[in-house]
């Protein structure tokens, strides 16, 4: 059986893969829909992990998740 501890792991090791794969995918210059689809989520994740990219980008903001 796993444990919580391993499981909120296993989640976060997901969810840094997906917005890195999301990442990576837009700096190739593929639209939204090729994202979601390639990288398995919809596109309204897809827009909300792009959000959360820019907003790393943006000095003065606080670190905020907003992704899962």
């Amino acid at each position: 059986m796993i444990n919580s501890i391993e499981l909120v792991r296993k989640q976060e090791e997901y969810r840094n893969k997906t917005i890195s794969l999301v990442a990576e995918l837009s700096t190739e210059g593929k639209s939204k829909e090729e994202i979601a689809e390639e990288a398995g989520i919809s596109k309204a994740e897809v827009d909300v992990v792009l959000r959360e990219i820019n907003r790393k980008k943006v000095k003065g903001r606080p670190n905020m998740r907003r992704f899962f």
